[in-house]
């Protein structure tokens, strides 16, 4: 797939991206993730946020002010800062929202795909399970199904447990079938343009025969 191809990513996010990933000061660890990251792989639903990661144990608040710095002197007064903290920065950029996170957890590895930086398909696997086991949106639970189309449910928390060194498998399994925020509608991030016409009730349905076929064959795990 071609980035100018891809139906599932806009053209201003298309070319901020192109941007992104040329510019010195995001070096070679930097890389796309999140649902972008996936709606680019598949194109199974709409995505419009750019969430560039790096793995970094030592972040502080100071580099990123200098890095925003940096980011700033780039796009001028097409930025507009929302937060920094040790974690990352939150912005706008030319209107796409943009978030550079410093990670503290390693990259199975970095992919490139058309001159874009991927965070590997087993990396968005597991952060994917983190993002569902933190309050999963809407647009997690559409990924989550996505991803079940290649991976099994067990393969896909063995990632997670490898990726956070985590091995509590009752919060992991009630997290999977707990849809009550992606059901809110008052929440933003369950706003969801399906490229592949599948509605949010087929998609909890099929998450939830996958769960309990998973728990047929390990009822311990609750």
């Amino acid at each position: 797939m071609l980035l100018k191809e891809s139906k599932a990513i806009g053209e201003p996010q298309k070319k901020l991206l192109r941007e992104l990933m040329t510019l010195d000061i995001l070096s070679d660890d930097y890389c796309l993730a999140g649902g972008t990251n996936l709606a680019f792989r598949y194109q199974h639903r709409i995505s419009i946020d750019l969430d560039i990661f790096r793995f970094n144990k030592n972040s502080n608040k100071d580099a990123n002010m200098a890095l925003f710095g940096e980011i700033k002197d780039v796009f001028g007064d097409l930025v507009i800062l929302n937060d920094i903290s040790k974690i990352g920065i939150f912005m706008y950029i030319d209107d796409v929202k943009v978030d550079i996170i410093e990670y503290p957890y390693s990259f199975f590895n970095i992919e490139t795909i058309d001159g874009i930086r991927l965070a590997s398909k087993e990396d968005i696997c597991a952060m994917k399970m983190n993002a569902i086991i933190g309050r999963g949106s809407r647009k997690d639970f559409y990924d989550l199904h996505q991803l079940l189309k290649e991976y099994t449910l067990d393969e896909l928390i063995e990632l997670y447990k490898k990726k956070y060194h985590i091995d509590n498998m009752q919060m992991i399994m009630r997290s999977l079938i707990y849809f009550d925020d992606a059901d809110d509608k008052e929440f933003k991030n369950n706003d969801v343009i399906s490229l592949k016409d599948e509605d949010w009730d087929t998609i909890k349905e099929n998450i939830e025969t996958v769960y309990n076929d998973l728990l047929k064959k390990n009822t311990s795990l609750i």
